[in-house]
């Protein structure tokens, strides 16, 4: 939900709270349906980006580290806090 309401505002992806923009945001989602509501799927350009391949970042740090070191996260910017892998 952090990632369809905060865009790419990743400086703020660790706050838990809500802003009163971000209430109002959700409130509009909030019992609509995927065919009718505010957001919409649509159709994107193919690319050929590469895909990053890395580990979930602001996990807590009470977790055990296998967990934490597996590579779960993707993503098509290679830029990151974390560590990232080009997927072949």
């Amino acid at each position: 939900m952090k990632q369809i309401i905060r865009a790419d505002a990743q400086d703020r992806m660790s706050e838990t709270g809500w802003s009163e923009i971000e209430k109002k945001a959700i409130a509009l989602i909030n019992g609509t349906r995927v065919e009718s509501g505010p957001l919409k799927l649509v159709p994107r350009r193919f690319t050929d980006e590469p895909l990053w391949i890395g580990a979930r970042k602001g996990l807590p740090s009470t977790l055990q580290e296998p967990f934490k070191a597996s590579m779960l996260r993707l993503t098509t910017r290679e830029k990151s806090p974390i560590p990232m892998q080009r997927l072949n």
